[in-house]
C-alpha cells in the first residue's frame, strides 16, 4: 500500500488528524478530506485538483506551487497558509478563512462574482 492509499484508508477509518504530514508533490486529486486537520502540513507542489477540503483545517500549511484547481475549500481554515505560486483557478472558497495567508503575483486565484 502506498502512502496515499494509506492516508485515504486512515481518513475512511475516521482519522482526521494529519497535522504536519509531509505530502510534498503528492497526488491527492479528486479525493475527499472534508473536515480533516492538515494544519502545518507540507503540501508544496501537491495536486489537490478537484479534491474536497471543505471545512478542513489547512492553517499554516505549505501550499506553494500546489494545484488547487476546482478544489472545494468552502469553510476551510487557510489562516497563515502559504499559497505562493499555487493555482486556485475555479477553487471554491465560500466562507474560507484566508487571514494572514501568503499569496504572490504568481498565484492564480479564482474569479470572484460581481
Amino acid at each position: 500500500m502506498n502512502e496515499i492509499e494509506n492516508l485515504v484508508r486512515r481518513y475512511e477509518g475516521g482519522e482526521r488528524n494529519f497535522r504536519h504530514i509531509n505530502l510534498e508533490g503528492a497526488n491527492l486529486s479528486n479525493l475527499d478530506f472534508k473536515g480533516a486537520d492538515f494544519g502545518g502540513a507540507n503540501l508544496r507542489g501537491a495536486d489537490l485538483s478537484g479534491a474536497d477540503f471543505s471545512g478542513a483545517d489547512l492553517s499554516e500549511a505549505d501550499l506553494r506551487d500546489a494545484n488547487l484547481t476546482e478544489t472545494n475549500l468552502n469553510n476551510a481554515n487557510l489562516r497563515l497558509s502559504d499559497q505562493r505560486g499555487a493555482d486556485l483557478s475555479h477553487a471554491q472558497l465560500k466562507g474560507a478563512d484566508l487571514g494572514g495567508s501568503k499569496t504572490s503575483s504568481g498565484a492564480r486565484l479564482p474569479e470572484l462574482p460581481d
